[in-house]
């Protein structure tokens, strides 16, 4: 994905969070290189013809906790509104756009969740131009984006289908995919059920 989309994403965000505060250029050099590996990862994976499922199994496995919950409800909520925009007008739009759709609205809510919790730590400084080290300390202050960036930091975003990776998904993170697909009573379900179900 081109840095100037992740860019458009950035500069969109900070506008709509915080139009009264500017970002200084390191910092939006910082949120870009958080943002870039997992951008690669889902642009792996629409390159090697995956679907919805592919996307949201990397979510999961990618994202921690609430983090990749409401990732996941944002980018299905995207592709819900875009399938209906279809109908309404009689458009004609494949699958392959509509998981383009899934990839922009997850990256947007990435950039917000760091450029939120950056800037809030700007205003509590009383300061009017968020930096790289405000959300430096943003991140280290949240768990689950300092276990993000800490995978980004090794390097470990893979572009893996949900073909390899479902056998060693864990059950919280079965249920967060069973939740999506709408399979009931997943709760009750062991391991080896929430696998069958999730085919």
């Amino acid at each position: 994905m081109p840095s100037k989309i992740l860019n458009s994403y950035i500069k969109g965000v900070q506008k709509q969070i915080f139009a009264d505060m500017q970002m200084s250029d390191t910092a939006k050099d910082y949120v870009r290189e958080l943002l870039t590996p997992l951008a690669k990862m889902y642009n792996d994976l629409l390159r090697s013809n995956a679907d919805i499922d592919d996307l949201v199994v990397a979510t999961v496995r990618t994202l921690p906790g609430e983090l990749a919950k409401h990732a996941i409800a944002e980018g299905t909520k995207y592709c819900c509104e875009i399938h209906q925009f279809k109908e309404q007008f009689k458009l004609r739009l494949d699958g392959d756009r509509r998981l383009h759709c899934y990839v922009n609205a997850v990256l947007e809510y990435m950039a917000a969740e760091l450029i939120e919790l950056g800037g809030n730590v700007t205003h509590d400084e009383k300061k009017v131009t968020i930096t790289s080290e405000h959300i430096k300390k943003a991140i280290a202050e949240d768990e689950e984006l300092r276990k993000y960036v800490n995978k980004v930091k090794r390097k470990s975003l893979k572009a893996v289908t949900k073909r390899r990776v479902r056998a060693n998904m864990t059950v919280a993170e079965l249920h967060v995919l069973c939740k999506k697909k709408g399979i009931k009573g997943y709760s009750k379900m062991r391991k080896d059920e929430l696998l069958k179900a999730c085919k």
